[in-house]
Order: C-alpha cells, then sequence, then structure tokens
C-alpha cells in the first residue's frame, strides 16, 4: 500500500516558491503544492539571531517520491541550507490519496 507525505519548505520570494513548486508539479514530483503568503521567521545562522520574510510551501506526494523532491528542491533552491521537512501522513480521505498516486504517476 503507497504511504503518503507532506514537504514542507520556505523560501525568500514569490518568485522563487512558486518556480520551484511548478517545477514539482511538471516533473511529477508532487500532486497539489500550496504556496502560502508571507510569513516571519526568526532563526539562528551563522552564530547570530536572524529574521526575516519568507514563503511557506506545502507539498503533497507520496514517500516513493519524496527523496526526488527533496534532491530537485535543494538543487534549485536559492538557500545555502534549504528548510526540507517531510511529515507523513497517517491517514486521509482515500480518494485524495488515491489521487496524489495517480498524479504522480
Amino acid at each position: 500500500m503507497e504511504k503518503y507525505c507532506l514537504v514542507y519548505s520556505t523560501f525568500p520570494d514569490e518568485r522563487d516558491a512558486f518556480r520551484i513548486s511548478e517545477l514539482a508539479i511538471k516533473e511529477k514530483l508532487a500532486a497539489c503544492v500550496n504556496v502560502g503568503g508571507k510569513i516571519t521567521s526568526i532563526y539562528w545562522w551563522n552564530g547570530g539571531l536572524e529574521n526575516g520574510e519568507e514563503i511557506s510551501v506545502l507539498f503533497k506526494t507520496t514517500m516513493s517520491k519524496y527523496a526526488e523532491l527533496e534532491q530537485m528542491i535543494k538543487k534549485n533552491h536559492p538557500y545555502e541550507n534549504a528548510c526540507v521537512i517531510m511529515l507523513e501522513i497517517k491517514d486521509g480521505s482515500p480518494e485524495f490519496l488515491k489521487w496524489i498516486s495517480e498524479s504522480v504517476k
């Protein structure tokens, strides 16, 4: 039985968020991508406290596509250390999950 996951990432601007999101769809690495609005991130970087605006993005895909999606995001991401976090989907609407499988074939 296929397993599913959500992949969370952040981008510095809408241009990069949409560019990589569309690439994920075109390459059939995700069935759907939700590009959110601006968020403010506060984080440690190079020994100092930083903050700035980012765009949050959520990719819906299968576990079997995760490694390829992760590599594509990292390869095309402008950040030196891109946020790529996978969250396993334990359960969900069978019809929706089936659609994810069909969309990434």
